[in-house]
């Protein structure tokens, strides 16, 4: 590796609303009666929780409600108990009293 070349991690590099445009694709694309994949669902919601802890309040309520609009699909959908568990964290700790 290049010693003037630094990494990024992509978590860090990318902001909240990216991960919630992300997610809108995701629930977009299980149009109809089909469930969003579980995996990519997972992994997705990982990283929202990071930018959640790392984004400020102003730009978690700018993007709150679509956030939060595709959460609850993801859980309408029948979601797995790990997806569950990490879409709820996302929706507990955009709430304006947790900010």
């Amino acid at each position: 590796m290049n010693p003037g070349m630094t990494f990024v991690d992509e978590e860090e590099a990318l902001s909240f609303n990216v991960w919630v445009a992300e997610l809108e694709l995701l629930v977009g694309n299980a149009r109809g009666n089909r469930r969003v994949d579980p995996i990519y669902s997972f992994e997705l919601l990982q990283k929202l929780q990071g930018s959640i802890r790392r984004s400020e309040r102003a730009q978690l309520q700018s993007y709150q409600r679509k956030c939060e609009d595709a959460l609850t699909i993801v859980l309408l959908k029948g979601a797995p108990p790990p997806v569950r568990s990490s879409d709820t964290w996302c929706s507990a700790n955009m709430t304006p009293w947790r900010l």
